[in-house]
């Protein structure tokens, strides 16, 4: 019987001990959530967390608490039924023997000689049990009655906390807004924004200007966000009176646009305050995608038919004449398309995206094209082109023979050389040609054309060249053939087109004149041989006398030096005088030969004294003229010497040859 009271005992204690961590786990857990909910509370205040945060706190919230609760009363079933061998009789007797120490051995001993009482004495087992009964029963096993009243008073301290908290306005709307998780709650803002541009259809390539409008304390700035073409756009725009205004240029996409601003604190009941999400929708405008000139010119300029793309011009030369066919097409059916001079209209046939018409070109024309599309929307910006008329200029005629101004010999041959070009073709060339007397003018002829059946047809370029023989014309001496090359090109539509040379004039010169022109020839050689007679004399005079100084001194001083450079002067001088009177002869011997001036002896002589001038400047005298030069050079009085004497002997000898 003394065992049964000893079990009774610590079943006893065991349930006392099971309900009273029961209370005391509770009031943890209490605490635990208790904590939780201020911080939430605190967050929710601080944040004004949106409805899918709040509802995630509050489901993580009881769920915990739930499976911490069940947890809880699990472990206290289990603790006051003992069941899995938690909390047995050992467990508790050791439990029991940590704070009463009289029994902590004993008790364990007895439950260890109860459970093998058959191998023992069975009365020492019942002295022992009575024993270990007597000293438990006097034990105050009963203290759980204080730690429950304990844990009570931490329960009710909790729960009268939370209430007078709840009670409080702030936490009250805050708990509100946490329990109602679902409900979306607007925090309270310093300022709000609002689209006075909503939602907007314009037309591509249009401008659109978007105006928020700001109410309370607004920022300086805001940020206007919008998506094109899936991409994502940002741009701070100005506070200009409370109004925000952004302008979105040259539109071709629809634009989904908001405006917002950003809290730049962290600790804040809102993140962002924004307006709603407004569309522009864009009508497209029907856009050209190609154009095209084709020009079939006349058939006098032998051009071939081309094509021009109006990517690549706006200004198009074109031959009179033409024919010219203008092609297009759009992006989008069109209902009409025109295009638009300074003065008309031409409208142009359409067939759904395509356009044409065919156009007889006479004159320059500037014009846009334009086109409406089934909508009657109007193209943008229409292109301007200009179509110049490509001139036909007269054939352009270029003489290189003869000079605008020469003489006919006796020879009656004119050495005629011209190119003459045009642009599409040389229908015709000829002479125009009159014999004018300048002591007769009453026998003077009328103009006469020579045709020069000479190219081929259309050529654009022509060699002229060819001697013009005018033996069979009626020009007598002292009288002068007036003449013009004339070219004609094939210009059919506005008529051929003449271009005139210069008037060239060949004078026949009379005997007199001749026998004149060569007597003043005679004068001027005269002249020049007596300044080179002068010249020589000079020289000859001066190298005598550097002659003489050199045999008195043994070095040249720098005046001697630069009268030796002089002499080198002017020797070059007589040079190009002797090679004006050499020119001068070869006029005469021209002149009377192509003339028939004067016999063969006479003409014999003036060629001998050609020759003879030819010979004055002999490469003797260079030669003596370099020798010097290079004995200055060395200063070699001996050869300074010796050059001069040799210099000075050549002068003197090609004096007395000229004379």
């Amino acid at each position: 019987m003394s065992m049964e009271k000893i079990l009774k005992i610590l079943i006893c204690y065991r349930k006392k001990s099971a309900f009273n961590t029961l209370l005391k786990n509770v009031n943890n857990l209490s605490i635990i959530c208790f904590a939780i909910f201020l911080f939430s509370i605190f967050f929710e205040h601080i944040f004004y967390i949106n409805s899918f945060t709040r509802k995630l706190i509050s489901l993580i919230f009881i769920n915990l608490t739930i499976i911490s609760l069940s947890y809880l009363i699990i472990k206290f079933i289990i603790h006051f039924y003992s069941l899995f061998s938690y909390k047995n009789f050992y467990d508790i007797a050791r439990e029991i023997g940590i704070k009463n120490k009289q029994v902590k051995d004993q008790l364990i001993n007895i439950l260890q000689i109860s459970n093998n009482s058959k191998k023992l004495n069975s009365d020492l087992t019942n002295y022992a049990k009575k024993a270990v009964y007597k000293k438990i029963s006097n034990i105050n096993l009963n203290d759980f009655r204080k730690k429950n009243k304990s844990e009570l008073k931490i329960s009710f301290t909790i729960i009268s906390t939370l209430t007078i908290l709840l009670l409080i306005p702030i936490i009250k709307d805050t708990t509100h807004r946490l329990i109602n998780y679902n409900k979306k709650f607007y925090p309270p803002l310093p300022f709000t924004i609002n689209s006075i541009t909503q939602n907007k259809s314009v037309l591509s390539n249009d401008n659109l200007k978007i105006e928020i409008e700001g109410f309370g304390e607004t920022p300086d700035s805001i940020m206007i966000n919008w998506i094109e073409n899936n991409i994502n756009f940002k741009k701070n725009v100005p506070n200009k009176n409370n109004l925000y205004s952004f302008t979105f240029n040259e539109i071709n996409e629809n634009i989904e646009s908001w405006a917002s601003y950003k809290n730049p604190n962290f600790f804040s009941k809102w993140n962002i305050i924004s307006t709603n999400k407004y569309t522009i929708n864009v009508k497209k405008r029907p856009k050209i995608i190609d154009f095209t000139f084709k020009v079939v010119p006349p058939e006098y300029t032998g051009l071939d038919i081309y094509v021009e793309d109006y990517k690549n011009i706006n200004q198009l030369q074109i031959p009179i004449g033409s024919n010219l066919l203008i092609k297009g097409e759009t992006d989008k059916p069109l209902n009409s398309a025109w295009l638009k001079t300074n003065e008309s209209r031409i409208n142009l046939e359409i067939d759904n995206h395509k356009i044409s018409k065919n156009i007889n070109f006479t004159d320059e024309m500037t014009f846009t094209l334009h086109c409406l599309d089934n909508e009657f929307i109007p193209n943008l910006n229409p292109r301007q082109y200009t179509l110049i008329t490509k001139k036909d200029n007269p054939p352009n005629i270029a003489i290189q023979k003869p000079s605008k101004e020469f003489e006919i010999n006796e020879l009656m041959i004119i050495p005629i050389n011209a190119n003459i070009i045009d642009d599409y073709g040389i229908k015709e060339i000829f002479i125009e040609y009159q014999i004018l007397s300048e002591d007769f003018p009453q026998f003077n002829q009328n103009k006469i054309r020579k045709e020069l059946d000479i190219l081929i047809k259309n050529d654009k370029k022509y060699n002229l060249n060819f001697n013009w023989d005018i033996n069979n014309l009626p020009i007598s001496m002292g009288e002068e053939l007036h003449f013009r090359i004339i070219a004609i090109d094939n210009n059919e539509i506005n008529g051929n087109q003449i271009s005139e040379s210069e008037t060239i004039v060949g004078k026949f010169p009379s005997l007199e004149s001749l026998f004149t022109e060569i007597e003043e020839i005679e004068t001027n050689t005269q002249d020049i041989m007596e300044d080179i007679n002068s010249s020589i004399e000079e020289i000859s005079e001066m190298t005598n006398n550097m002659r003489m100084e050199l045999l008195k001194s043994d070095e040249t001083n720098w005046e001697q030096e630069q009268k030796i450079e002089d002499s080198f002067e002017e020797i070059e001088k007589i040079n190009s005088q002797i090679e004006e009177i050499e020119k001068n002869i070869e006029k005469i011997i021209e002149k009377a030969t192509e003339n028939q001036l004067f016999d063969n002896d006479l003409v014999n002589k003036f060629e001998k004294f050609q020759n003879l001038i030819q010979e004055i400047m002999s490469e003797e005298l260079f030669g003596a003229m370099q020798e010097l030069q290079d004995a200055l050079k060395n200063m070699d009085m001996n050869k300074i010497s010796e050059a001069l004497e040799n210099y000075n002997f050549i002068l003197i000898w090609n004096n007395l040859k000229n004379n």
